[in-house]
């Protein structure tokens, strides 16, 4: 076989305006780190899409008749753009660095960067946009028609931006601050469909614009905030500006998943203070919940924001595996010129 090309990109994560994203004009923080996946496009003489993740290994081919899995959803949305032209090839796109080191899910999106990631290797096209819209689309349907495309756009543009939901998605890079980052993991496993189906449920009981329910309005004029603060340039007073408003959005976040029954309170491990609001030193310090519960925990604090006893308990849980240092992923969509 002969290599043609080789891809990578970054994991994502919605930082904050979850279920808002799904709403025509509805904001969200979303941030791209936490390792890169990998495309391998080889010339072979038959078709195959190729899955490496968590250990596993599954081979995909176009005379599949299974149309649940996400390799054909993106073939079908790229027959529709005369994308298959009937060159034969090898696609292997490897997920394994978005999962830990046991094989668990760290809520990386790893499903959507595995989309995009076909997505580039099944295009002809250079636009990269037109990449994205096919992605997002695949997702959605693989999804059971859920889905704002955040995390899509999130792998495709790297760093921290402002992705704008609705039936034209819009991102617009932001600054991010320069801070300690952590992954908590926790042991329930949420399903953000199921989430989601409860949060249209509670929405359609009140039979108003999301705009016009207060919690909801508030939450988004709390976003807009955020948003105006990660605009600007880095310095340690706009760090320190971010993690209150980063508690704010997590009482939010909390507020909601009350709300809808769906519990987003972060679940703080042994040695951090516990009380019934999300976890916060003013101004050194925050937690969140991110996604649609609590099973997976930003936390993010200034350099010398958590004590020893703190910062002890994160080492120990990153020991086994339960804590993850997260790593910011500014370049997004990319082709490897290594290879």
């Amino acid at each position: 076989m002969i290599s043609i090309e080789s891809w990578s990109a970054p994991g994502n994560l919605l930082v904050a305006g979850e279920y808002l994203v799904t709403e025509e004009g509805g904001k969200g923080i979303c941030l791209a780190g936490g390792g890169r996946a990998t495309m391998q496009e080889d010339s072979s003489d038959i078709t195959e899409l190729n899955s490496i993740h968590s250990g596993s290994f599954q081979v995909w081919k176009p005379d599949n008749p299974v149309k649940e899995s996400l390799c054909y959803f993106v073939w079908e949305e790229a027959e529709k753009f005369n994308w298959i032209q009937g060159r034969k090839k090898r696609i292997t796109v490897d997920t394994s660095s978005l999962y830990g080191p046991l094989g668990q899910k760290l809520g990386l999106g790893s499903s959507a960067v595995a989309a995009l990631l076909f997505s580039r290797a099944l295009s002809e096209s250079a636009d990269n946009s037109r990449i994205i819209d096919i992605a997002a689309l695949a997702h959605r349907k693989w999804q059971g028609g859920c889905g704002s495309g955040y995390d899509i756009f999130t792998s495709a543009n790297g760093g921290a931006g402002c992705f704008t939901g609705g039936q034209l998605p819009s991102w617009e890079s932001l600054n991010w601050p320069s801070l300690q980052y952590w992954l908590l993991k926790g042991s329930i496993s949420i399903s953000s469909v199921r989430a989601l189906r409860r949060y249209e449920a509670w929405k359609k009981n009140l039979d108003k614009h999301w705009l016009d329910i207060p919690l909801l309005a508030d939450y988004h004029k709390c976003l807009l905030e955020t948003i105006r603060i990660l605009i600007l340039k880095d310095d340690a007073a706009r760090a320190v500006e971010f993690l209150e408003k980063l508690h704010e959005l997590a009482v939010f976040s909390s507020r909601l998943g009350s709300t809808i029954n769906q519990k987003s309170m972060p679940l703080m491990p042994v040695g951090f203070s516990k009380g019934k609001k999300p976890w916060h030193r003013q101004g050194v310090a925050a937690a969140k919940s991110l996604g649609a519960g609590n099973e997976i925990v930003l936390l993010a604090g200034l350099k010398d924001g958590f004590s020893k006893k703190e910062q002890l308990a994160l080492e120990e849980l990153h020991r086994t595996n339960r804590a993850f240092p997260l790593s910011i992923e500014k370049r997004g969509l990319s082709r490897d010129l290594s290879k």
